[in-house]
């Protein structure tokens, strides 16, 4: 098998499928760590995946096997920051280019000093009642496809990347976080107890979003695999109770997974957090696979691995809110070997840390991860 047919077989576990050997995937690398690695490593040709727009080189170096390789392949139109919020949270006319959005209302904040972690702080979002909303609806409407040449630049890149043992995993977003950053906490926590209609339909438009991106790279795309981040838990528990989650967002995320699925193409959740509570219904909904299963949130992933291992392929549970920061090289190798050596029988996992790695992540730590993985990767 290649890095991809690997991927897709660990994903169709429900479907009985097998992997040749325990692939992993990365989530993304942060500027500093890119840089630490560039400085450090010796790069060798055969490392080197770059055409000019996509770039794999630094996750090849470290041993990834696949990495989420940016937004979706669509079109998105130029949106400006409304100038009703500008003015209601007081920022200075001086200040207002740093600041930044996208048609689901969701504000960032440019840091150039933080540049090497950040591209953009997450501050804000706009979408507070209906009218708000249908500014929404109309830049959705605007959406479109992108060209053919790229997506067959992207297919040539994805061929080259393939053949040199990683594969891009193109990333699309997710509609509990479209809703909840393009409101903001307070208009988020205020629609959740008392404008449920508001947040269904904001939802709703978020997975217009989702299937469009999704289907264009599920059928125009060779990949056809989708990492789709929404963090929908955090440490303690779940943002929202499961009977409201599945009020509001499980139906789009049956849509989002059948517009995958009707292409051929394959799926996973990334989310954060304690997210135990919402398995069932994220089974139901029609994920292929499950990603980040955070150990620091209380996650069991062997438990995990036991009731839905044959439904779902889990991917992730590296430790990097504490493990992958302050264990000693020897014992996170270990420590992978033994968790690949765990979750192996019967396919259906992905090795690979639970979420981005920062410049502070030692670079001795990543590469010990990457070889107790390889140590015990193989199927015997």
């Amino acid at each position: 098998m290649d890095v991809r047919e690997r991927i897709v077989a660990a994903l169709e576990v429900a479907r009985g499928r097998m992997p040749d050997k325990v692939p992993n995937h990365f989530v993304s690398l942060r500027t500093k760590f890119i840089k630490i690695v560039e400085e450090r490593l010796d790069i060798g040709e055969g490392d080197v995946v770059f055409d000019g727009g996509f770039d794999l080189t630094i996750a090849k170096a470290i041993g990834a096997e696949s990495l989420k390789c940016g937004p979706g392949l669509v079109n998105y139109p130029a949106v400006r920051v409304p100038d009703s919020w500008f003015d209601r949270n007081k920022i200075q006319a001086a200040e207002r280019h740093l600041y930044h959005t996208g048609c689901t209302g969701a504000i960032t904040r440019r840091e150039p000093a933080r540049a090497d972690e950040f591209d953009a702080w997450y501050v804000d979002g706009w979408v507070t009642n209906e009218d708000e909303l249908e500014r929404v609806r109309q830049l959705v409407e605007q959406l479109r496809p992108p060209p053919r040449e790229t997506l067959d630049r992207f297919n040539k890149f994805a061929a080259m990347a393939i053949s040199k043992g990683i594969c891009p995993i193109p990333a699309v977003g997710g509609p509990f976080t479209d809703v909840l950053e393009g409101m903001g906490w307070s208009a988020f926590a205020r629609a959740a107890r008392k404008d449920i209609p508001l947040m269904r339909k904001f939802a709703g438009l978020s997975t217009d979003v989702a299937v469009l991106a999704i289907s264009t790279i599920c059928k125009e795309t060779d990949v056809k695999v989708v990492h789709l981040p929404d963090d929908i838990a955090m440490k303690q528990n779940v943002i929202l109770t499961p009977a409201l989650m599945k009020d509001v967002f499980f139906d789009c995320y049956q849509r989002i997974a059948e517009a995958a699925h009707a292409h051929g193409g394959r799926i996973f959740l990334h989310t954060d957090g304690f997210v135990e509570p919402l398995i069932p219904a994220l089974v139901d909904a029609g994920f292929d696979g499950l990603q980040c299963l955070e150990s620091a949130a209380g996650v069991d992933v062997r438990r995990v691995k036991r009731e839905w291992g044959d439904k779902l392929c889990l991917i992730g549970n590296v430790d990097c809110n504490r493990d992958l920061f302050y264990m000693a090289p020897a014992e996170l190798k270990r420590q992978a070997a033994d968790m690949v050596n765990d979750l192996k029988d019967g396919g259906g996992y992905i090795f690979g840390p639970s979420s981005t790695i920062y410049g502070a992540h030692p670079l001795e730590n990543v590469l010990a991860i990457v070889e107790g993985w390889k140590e015990a990767r193989d199927y015997r």
